[in-house]
């Protein structure tokens, strides 16, 4: 990573800290759902309303937010500052369009200029699901590149679910799961193993296909 994004990274992180608790882990969800390998043109990911829903029931939280109010702070509060505009505050996400295609979702469009290190975040949250913001700052290792590939695909596969208008808690059941895992499993709260992403693809009818690549 350049020194200038390092430092843009390094704002980010420092808006993040700031952060109030639901909007975090809605920013959070956000980010685990991005496909680093396959970005759409338009920066753009899409969230199931049924799921942002179940994130702002959580027994856990500390407060009630509606669900405009978590999708309103947490664009108002995850921003960066551009080296190339000198040092202008840019919110991460531009816009967030709620009368898209699909039914059940939203559109969350980036700012293009925050796409190039957004990888780099995303590996740093799922290392560190449980820590505070300061540890995806200064205890960052490179994610093994087995695990990248599971991330990955789960992004691929939260997608497919998106565009097939599953619901969690219809995958659930058909998985033998239950709502809140699926959940934690689609915000990487850990690593799943291939199994696990198996299981999931298969409720949606799909199975894994891994190849073999030269060393």
């Amino acid at each position: 990573m350049s020194s200038k994004n390092k430092l843009e990274q390094s704002t980010l992180l420092n808006s993040l800290e700031k952060m109030d608790k639901i909007p975090f882990k809605l920013f959070k969800m956000v980010v685990s759902v991005i496909d680093i390998k396959q970005l759409s043109e338009d920066n753009v990911v899409y969230l199931s309303k049924q799921d942002i829903v179940a994130l702002l029931e959580d027994k856990d939280n500390d407060k009630k937010l509606s669900f405009k109010e978590a999708i309103e702070k947490m664009q108002r509060q995850t921003f960066f500052e551009s080296k190339q505009q000198d040092g202008a505050s840019y919110s991460c996400i531009e816009t967030v369009d709620w009368n898209n295609n699909y039914e059940d979702t939203i559109a969350i469009y980036f700012n293009v200029e925050a796409m190039p290190y957004l990888s780099e975040l995303k590996q740093r949250m799922i290392q560190h699901s449980n820590s505070n913001v300061q540890d995806l700052e200064t205890s960052f290792s490179s994610i093994p590149t087995e695990d990248k590939f599971i991330i990955d695909t789960m992004a691929e596969l939260y997608a497919e679910r998106i565009r097939s208008k599953v619901s969690q808690q219809e995958l659930a059941e058909r998985i033998g799961m239950k709502q809140p895992q699926v959940a934690k499993l689609e915000m990487l709260e850990s690593v799943p193993t291939l199994k696990t992403l198996n299981r999931y693809a298969e409720g949606l009818g799909l199975k894994l296909k891994i190849g073999l690549v030269p060393a």
